[in-house]
């Protein structure tokens, strides 16, 4: 893995979530095959499914032993099946984690469910025709008028928006209406010619996809992802103005985290149920652009990065949030930490680096 990793910034802002009392697994750790509770997840061992299970053992130690600092959980899929699941920290599957700026790839997800099911006609529909009510906004400038879709899902919109150097979604978030303060501000570039880390324009997307499903984010998804993969445990972020945001600070389980992880590896498709088009989760995983920090790139609000060559493709969320999508080993991670605001969380690039892929091999 690349040193950059190490003097990352994280990409996003969030609230520490509670734990309830649980027993971690003991140092000197025995592997134990996931239990199938019926949830719709198929489980399998490691061995069954091709994996080394002295390596994985070894990173569990190492987590256990806290060389990893506060991983809360990790979770391994492989040809469908669940084979690893641990907990630290006092998580259990039971706990439901704040998967922060990850969210933000189930907008993305929802924004292609809207787009297929003919809510919305293409990406390049422009953003100023579907928020009507958002006519009166400050900083007028003609290329406001040109922002679409397709600029909000790659982070391109040329608004004067950027997470990372000037705190935006901070200031944001002390707003009353968090629409209009992103859609207010001024602009910086065109839009389409330069990426920045933008949690405004996420949250912009999540209200066209509620006013042109006439359906809250919640109801939308509810009926279109959650309810056909049997997620019935989360916690939507209400923002001022009574509206969820589809900027993050979701509450899932992990297990759930890896069912949304195992959609997508498996091309939309979810029990032999088209979730969302193939097309989409195929163009939501290539490079659109490269934003500032250590990754290879950034498609529609999913993360790209190789390790030794071997591509994946995730959402990133602070403190070490992460569903990694793995489709040459045909495998899914999933991440939970507690290392909001540092660069920490970044140390589960290093354990895929070093343990579960080499297991894979």
């Amino acid at each position: 893995m690349n040193s950059r990793f190490a003097c990352c910034l994280l990409i996003a802002l969030g609230v520490n979530v509670g734990c309830e009392k649980f027993e971690d697994p003991g140092v000197n750790y025995t592997y134990r095959k996931p239990e199938d509770i019926g949830d719709g997840l198929s489980v399998s061992g490691l061995q069954q499914e091709g994996l080394d299970q002295v390596l994985i053992s070894a990173m569990t130690d190492r987590v256990i032993r806290d060389e990893y600092k506060r991983v809360d959980g990790v979770l391994i899929l492989r040809n469908g099946r669940l084979v690893y699941e641990e907990y630290f920290h006092g998580y259990s599957r039971d706990v439901s984690h704040n998967i922060y700026s990850a969210g933000k790839s189930i907008t993305s997800i929802l924004m292609g469910i809207a787009i297929d099911r003919g809510f919305i006609a293409d990406v390049d529909v422009r953003v100023a025709d579907l928020l009507p009510e958002y006519k009166d906004i400050q900083n007028p400038d003609s290329r406001k008028n040109a922002i679409t879709i397709r600029h909000l899902l790659n982070m391109s919109s040329g608004l004067d928006c950027d997470d990372l150097y000037l705190f935006t979604e901070s200031q944001m978030q002390r707003s009353s209406d968090w629409v209009k303060f992103t859609l207010d501000l001024p602009m910086r570039y065109d839009p389409g010619t330069q990426g920045l880390y933008c949690t405004g324009g996420v949250v912009v997307l999540g209200r066209i996809i509620e006013n042109a499903s006439g359906m809250s984010l919640e109801d939308f998804a509810n009926r279109f992802l959650f309810g056909p993969l049997n997620i019935t445990r989360y916690q939507w972020h209400i923002m001022p103005d009574g509206h969820p945001s589809g900027g993050g600070l979701l509450f899932l389980s992990p297990r759930d985290m890896a069912k949304l992880g195992q959609l997508m590896l498996d091309g939309g498709v979810w029990n032999n149920e088209l979730i969302v088009s193939r097309q989409w989760v195929e163009t939501s995983s290539q490079i659109q652009l490269k934003l500032s920090g250590p990754f290879d790139g950034y498609g529609y609000l999913w993360w790209k990065q190789a390790f030794n060559g071997v591509e994946t493709w995730f959402a990133d969320g602070n403190g070490g949030q992460q569903i990694l999508i793995i489709p040459e080993e045909n495998a899914v991670i999933v991440f939970t930490g507690g290392n909001k605001n540092t660069a920490t969380g970044l140390q589960n690039f290093d354990i895929v680096n070093r343990y579960v892929l080499p297991s894979m091999l």
